[in-house]
């Protein structure tokens, strides 16, 4: 009992009830298994990222986990299953493929009806489970990983191209600028 008192501390700790509230207001999924919500007014408990309609704050305390809540009189709710992590590991499992599908082919645009055929979700479905999980969409992150392979790619060219300028400034020799 003293455990979990104290493992229910240290993860309140971590995390303040106006942190906790603003993923729920956001729906934010990377918040889920950290704390859930419980509505007061529903007796019902969700994880961050629950679907449903979003409470009053007045209304909302937070817990550490499922069986806090349970003990303080609330039961899980039957949309978002805060109980059941499979779904939810499940989903971000999928997502990770996908990520691991672009990178892999990051040397071309992959179309996003080729990208959901090779994770085996539909094409809407994909656009914003990945939206959820990730934060970007899946043509944003080929294109983030795009430009970033070339920052690193271009950075040693770079640099020496900033030392041949540097050198023909400090002779003066500009005549080829």
């Amino acid at each position: 009992m003293a455990t979990m008192v104290a493992d229910q501390e240290i993860t309140q700790s971590r995390l303040s009830d106006a942190d906790a509230w603003y993923a729920v207001e956001r729906r934010d999924a990377r918040y889920d298994g950290r704390f859930v919500y419980a509505v007061a007014s529903t007796k019902v408990y969700c994880r961050p990222s629950c679907p449903s309609r979003r409470p009053s704050r007045a209304n909302v305390s937070f817990y550490a986990t499922p069986d806090d809540a349970e003990r303080g009189g609330y039961r899980a709710c039957l949309r978002c299953r805060p109980r059941n992590g499979s779904a939810l590991s499940e989903a971000h499992a999928t997502i990770e493929r996908a990520r691991r599908y672009l990178d892999k082919h990051s040397d071309r645009i992959v179309s996003l009806s080729e990208l959901a055929e090779a994770v085996g979700l539909s094409t809407s479905h994909l656009q914003r489970s990945f939206k959820q999980v990730v934060g970007i969409s899946p043509k944003a992150y080929q294109e983030a990983n795009r430009v970033r392979r070339f920052k690193t790619r271009n950075i040693s060219a770079t640099s020496s191209s900033l030392l041949w300028s540097r050198e023909r400034l400090r002779h003066n020799d500009t005549a080829g600028w």
